[in-house]
């Protein structure tokens, strides 16, 4: 018993208490404690929030450059488009002119061939 006493007297800081005065001292140790888990979780929640600000931040980042990206896409593919169109006109246009021009050129020798037999 002289233990528990002792216990007691020590945990008091030293000094005789009585039952209530206990119990007072051990509520502010238990308000201390619960003070210290709070700024803990306040500083965890904080960080968090940091967090959640830098992720978001770095989220509408992201999104303007896939948006800046898919508009030269979109850019890009119209001019290999056009470009292709362009040069499928120009082969076929240009065949079609070499095409005419040999006829052309063979009708012009056959022409005048037979202006030459005719004279």
């Amino acid at each position: 018993m002289n233990k528990k006493l002792e216990n007691l007297k020590e945990k008091a800081g030293g000094i005789e208490l009585g039952p209530f005065e206990l119990e007072i001292l051990n509520l502010q140790k238990s308000i201390t404690q619960y003070g210290k888990d709070i700024f803990d979780l306040e500083q965890t929640w904080l960080r968090g929030q940091n967090e959640l600000v830098y992720l978001t931040n770095e989220k509408e980042s992201l999104e303007k450059e896939t948006d800046s990206m898919k508009l030269k896409y979109t850019i890009l593919m119209s001019r290999k488009l056009r470009t292709e169109s362009n040069n499928k006109f120009y082969l076929e246009f240009r065949g079609f002119f070499v095409y005419s021009k040999s006829e052309y050129t063979l009708e012009s020798v056959s022409v005048s061939g037979r202006l030459h037999d005719n004279f």
